[in-house]
């Protein structure tokens, strides 16, 4: 029997493996066979697990997920078991749970919840009972919290928040209380949620010709009016929140101009910064080496939150152009959609200088744009949609330079195209998980369906971590580690483990983005409690991007001398048995592997290290039934496990 040993494979090196440029994409599994395809997808990333909502064709737009391969890209649940579908909407992460919106067909449309399994997909709560569309949208997370308005049909769409149960998931506040004329419930709108400083901001209104920024920290008291910009004045509207400096910066959008303001959570600490050119909604503000890069209508701008460092670096130049403008942060370069009179619209990059503000490539040669769309992070490039006026729209990536942006590959051969064309951004129509990128794209022989491609060598992000460390103190965990070189990080995630497979989140700790080195203490209160013979745990570590990486695995044993195994899957479905042995000491474990009448077919011996070793046994050579791995070590420790081969 052969034997491997793996070092602890965690998080984002699983996920980036091989140059994009050397590998091609293909369709993932024709859903809708023939050629009409499964119309839309909304690809977002849970864990290892990446969700989405085909049409089979026969079942209407349904939950569906896919790890990468074929056979593992299944439908989760039919949950509006007739051919119209459950109208999905609003998919979300939260910690590890994917929230969305859905239509059983007897509840409307409401708050529902999945594991990736179909017992775990179910609605969270029937917000407006009957079959009355709660209509929840504008989902927003914070930590374990899910903020959402949702109209419960008493109250108009208001702030709500939930835990994941429905006892959990309540109105937190009628902002806007009463009724209009003819007997409808007044609605405060609640938009644009962002987390500063561990509170909820966002825009809502309270009376009629008002939008007004709040905050709540989750209960009603907590609720609370931070300031009326513009009281009483009609066409305004708030709307780019953005975490900068741990403070909220957002825009005041009017007809004649947009301006840029900041609030410290006060009345008197809510002020504006400067004043921009009218006519752009979305600017797309992203941060980048602490300064603050957004997108107005006469151009790229920064700021470093006063109106002195507030300004134009790139203008806009050319005709108005229908088309989405986007901008990104990647690598330490912002990525943009820029327009200027020779080019169009087309790709620029800009190191925050005037100087290095330039146009990458002029993909649609002339002055004719390229209707770029799409921007995806993918490893430490760009991927995005563009048409070169020869291919059609086609799938583009690039590394900032004009050499290095080029064509992924030709999907639909000829001047049609396999990528989306729109004159919106499109969001979630490429994404990358599970050691894979997945898109949507439409050929003549299948319609719309997934396309996938082997995941890119990404950059690891700009922190260092340079220690992770456990032990255990009394009945609690201590956990200590030491970072350099934080820049734009966000926070650290603590997530522990009994299984040494499947880790949840626990804490949440800022970074403290300050130069040098930095160290970081959390202790884990009576851990002997939860009853594991060994508690697992990784850091995992996010920039304000929303970019993370993983540590290495930390395993405080409870009882310091005695070793644990486990063994998985159980039943074996795959011909592979993998063993997990976690010990405080060098030593040797001896094996056996037996049959259900105790013959012997294998046996051998396994040398191992302190902490977690991974070993995989390959089992393929022997028929369905059960069988027994039979383990022991120089201290006596036995261990039988009944192994069930299908």
């Amino acid at each position: 029997m052969s034997r491997k040993f793996y070092p602890i494979i965690t998080g984002l090196s699983l996920l980036f493996s091989t140059p994009i440029f050397s590998q091609t994409f293909s369709l993932l599994k024709d859903i809708n066979p023939g050629t009409a395809g499964s119309i839309f997808f909304n690809f977002t990333r849970v864990g290892n697990t990446v969700f989405f909502r085909p049409d089979d064709g026969s079942h209407g737009d349904e939950l569906w997920r896919t790890n990468g391969t074929s056979a593992g890209t299944v439908m989760v649940k039919d949950i509006n078991p007739n051919s119209t579908g459950s109208d999905l909407q609003e998919f979300i992460n939260v910690n590890g749970v994917l929230y969305f919106r859905a239509n059983d067909g007897d509840h409307g449309s409401e708050l529902w919840k999945s594991d990736g399994t179909a017992g775990g997909t179910v609605m969270v709560k029937d917000i407006q009972p009957g079959t009355n569309d709660g209509v929840v949208s504008s989902f927003f997370a914070l930590d374990n919290t899910l903020y959402f308005q949702a109209n419960d049909g008493e109250n108009g769409f208001e702030l709500w928040k939930s835990d994941g149960t429905a006892e959990g998931t309540v109105m937190v506040k009628d902002i806007y209380p009463g009724d209009m004329h003819g007997g409808s419930p007044q609605s405060s709108n609640p938009t644009n949620f962002t987390a500063v400083n561990n509170e909820v901001y966002f825009a809502a209104s309270a009376g009629i010709d008002t939008h007004e920024i709040w905050k709540t920290d989750g209960t009603p008291a907590g609720t609370t009016l931070v300031k009326d910009i513009y009281s009483g004045i009609p066409g305004y509207a708030l709307t780019n929140f953005i975490d900068f400096k741990n403070t909220l910066y957002f825009s005041v959008i009017s007809g004649d101009a947009n301006e840029l303001w900041k609030s410290d959570g006060t009345a008197a600490g809510t002020v504006q910064v400067a004043t921009m050119q009218a006519g752009n909604f979305s600017n797309h503000a992203a941060v980048m080496n602490n300064i603050l890069y957004f997108l107005e209508a006469d151009g790229l701008w920064k700021s470093d939150g006063t109106n002195a460092g507030t300004e134009l670096l790139k203008a806009k130049g050319g005709s108005f152009v229908f088309s989405p403008e986007l901008l990104t942060v990647i690598n330490g370069s912002v990525y943009f959609t820029g327009n200027d009179d020779e080019h169009g619209l087309e790709l620029w990059i800009s190191d925050g200088t005037a100087e290095g503000t330039v146009l990458i490539k002029d993909i649609y040669e002339g002055s004719a744009s390229s209707d770029i769309n799409a921007f995806a992070k993918v490893g430490d490039k760009l991927m995005f949609t563009a048409n070169n006026g020869i291919n059609g729209n086609e799938l583009w990536i690039s590394d900032g330079t004009a050499a290095g942006t080029k064509m992924v590959q030709d999907i639909e051969p000829g001047s049609e195209g396999s990528m989306q064309s729109a004159f919106y951004e499109l969001k979630n129509a490429i994404v990358e998980g599970t050691g894979k990128i997945f898109v949507g794209a439409t050929t003549a022989a299948s319609g719309y369906e997934v396309w996938t491609a082997n995941a890119l060598a990404g950059a690891p992000l700009p922190v260092e971590l340079l220690e992770f460390k456990g032990s255990l103190s009394g009945n609690d965990g201590l956990l200590q580690w030491k970072t350099e070189n934080e820049n734009n990080t966000s926070n650290y995630v603590m997530e522990r483990s009994i299984d040494a497979l499947n880790y949840s989140s626990i804490a949440t700790v800022l970074a403290r983005n300050s130069a040098g080195v930095n160290q970081y203490t959390y202790p884990d209160p009576n851990i002997v409690s939860l009853g594991a013979p060994v508690v697992y745990y990784r850091l995992k570590l996010v920039d304000l991007d929303g970019t993370f990486k993983y540590s290495n695995i930390v395993a405080i044993p409870i009882e310091n001398n005695k070793a644990t195994i486990r063994l998985y899957p159980n039943p074996v479905t795959n011909n592979v048995i993998n063993l997990t042995i976690t010990t405080s000491q060098d030593e040797k474990f001896y094996w056996r592997f037996t049959d259900n009448i105790g013959r012997m077919i294998k046996a051998g011996a396994y040398s191992v290290s302190p902490g977690i070793n991974y070993i995989s046994e390959q089992i393929g050579f022997v028929s369905t039934g059960v069988y027994y791995m039979q383990l022991y070590n120089g201290n006596d420790l036995q261990q039988v496990i009944k192994v069930m081969k299908e």
